[in-house]
């Protein structure tokens, strides 16, 4: 499953603008994966290297790519994200901390469009990291979804 496209290129710590598409998100370094789901169950891994902030989840087809939004439920976005004050579930109306036992390596994504479900476990261990149970996705498209910013890197495996 390939990444989306990014609105900047990122190399290193050098940015290279690209042409305008509105497919691009604007305001936070972010892509879409260019395959969505509207039915069925779907899972996928993603592993994580480097410190930087970073974020995993889904979003809806939807979602603001001009515009700044919040990255939670209500915006489209349900995901798990990691900084310097460590793991939190983007939830709203505000995060949700979570105490891990060791640090995430690889986390498998698993989405259930019928059942509205989004749940997240450490890949290595398969223990359940979060679970997003009352996700609504009215219907639409929702895609893979990463956030990455300083020094994050990720691999998608299908």
């Amino acid at each position: 499953m390939p990444l989306g496209r990014l609105r900047r290129d990122v190399v290193g710590r050098c940015e290279k603008d690209l042409p305008a598409n509105p497919e691009r998100f604007k305001v936070y370094p972010c892509v879409l994966g260019s395959r969505g789901f509207a039915a069925g169950r779907h899972c996928w891994e993603v592993e994580i290297c480097g410190q930087g902030v970073r974020a995993i989840g889904v979003a809806k087809e939807s979602v603001p790519r001009e515009t700044w939004f919040p990255l939670a439920p209500e915006a489209g976005v349900w995901a798990l994200g990691h900084s310097k004050d460590g793991y939190k579930a983007l939830t709203s109306p505000s995060v949700t901390p979570l105490t891990l036992r060791s640090a995430l390596q690889r986390i498998r994504v698993c989405l259930d469009c019928r059942e509205g479900r989004v749940v997240f476990f450490d890949a290595l261990s398969k223990a359940q990291v979060f679970a997003f149970l009352r996700a609504s996705f009215k219907g639409e498209t929702v895609y893979p979804w990463f956030l990455a910013m300083e020094d994050a890197h990720l691999k998608l495996f299908s």
